[in-house]
């Protein structure tokens, strides 16, 4: 009876050391895990909360309270030049406006918000300002602009062999003003009077002066030209076609096949066939004429 008291109280004392060193086992591994886990969020930084828009808003446009919203993210995760927070106001007028198109719930650039107050003047992107061009196209693509779209300017001049050279100068300048179009009291901010007025960056308007004073200046619709990886201007046919077109009155030249003869004074020769000659069992073919 004794011998199977002890037996009990040994196989007991072992259960109960194998539980806790399976316990200890347990406990280490999720102080592991926890440990491992605290690394991988110190990697990726703080939580940082980044201003966004609660819906798209069109460049120009207010934003307003409600369209603010945060974004929530890693702080390792940030690109650099992002807005970080909201402009602080210095003047319960100032408002925020939208200089570029911007998305619902995208990070913003802090190029692409402006605060100050609706009479400030015109509404610049940062780093930009307004320069008058003269494109000797004007009229003919005036119709097809408005205050706000973007145009690609061109530039060409006479090199020295004659032939015009041609080059591609400013690409997505966007439109601040046009000809005709009178700044009325309920203009846009980014309304000019009587001019042809671009929005370049300040290291392109330099560029633009120097190539009006030196040729002429082409403006197209921004998007219908690309450049391949030499850096060549590519035009789709589509948009040649589109061109306006200069015809004067003029003989059509003759056709090569045509040219051809009358340089050379080629004569048709006669049209000819083989014929069969057998001699002494051997037998040859020559051409003839078939007449």
């Amino acid at each position: 009876m004794r011998l199977k008291v002890a037996l009990l109280v040994t196989l007991g004392t072992i259960l109960i050391l194998v539980s806790s060193a399976l316990l200890l086992v347990r406990v280490r591994a999720a102080d592991q895990r926890a440990e491992e886990m605290n690394r991988a969020i110190a990697v990726f930084g703080d939580i940082v909360a980044l201003p966004t828009l609660e819906r798209d808003v069109k460049r120009g446009d207010e934003i307003t309270a409600a369209d603010l919203a945060d974004l929530r993210i890693p702080s390792v995760y940030v690109p650099e030049g992002v807005l970080r927070a909201w402009p602080e106001r210095s003047d319960p007028a100032q408002k925020y406006y939208a200089l570029r198109d911007l998305k619902a719930h995208a990070l913003l650039d802090a190029e692409e918000v402006w605060l100050g107050k609706a009479d400030d003047g015109p509404l610049f992107a940062a780093g930009k300002g307004a320069v008058p061009i003269t494109p000797k196209n004007l009229e003919e693509v005036a119709p097809a602009l408005k205050v706000g779209d973007y145009v690609d300017v061109y530039w060409q001049r006479a090199a020295t062999n004659g032939q015009p050279e041609v080059r591609q100068v400013a690409t997505g300048l966007r439109v601040l003003g046009l000809p005709g179009v009178p700044a009325a009291p309920n203009a846009p901010k980014n309304a000019f009077n009587g001019r042809f007025v671009v929005e370049a960056g300040q290291d392109r308007i330099p560029v633009l002066l120097q190539a009006g004073a030196q040729g002429d200046l082409y403006v197209t619709v921004a998007g219908s030209s690309s450049t391949d990886d030499t850096g060549t201007v590519v035009v789709d046919n589509t948009v040649l076609r589109a061109l306006p077109l200069v015809t004067r009155a003029g003989a059509a030249p003759a056709p090569i096949a045509a040219a051809v003869d009358r340089i050379t004074e080629a004569q048709k020769g006669p049209q000819l066939c083989n014929l069969s000659v057998v001699r002494s069992s051997q037998r040859s073919v020559i051409q003839v004429p078939c007449n």
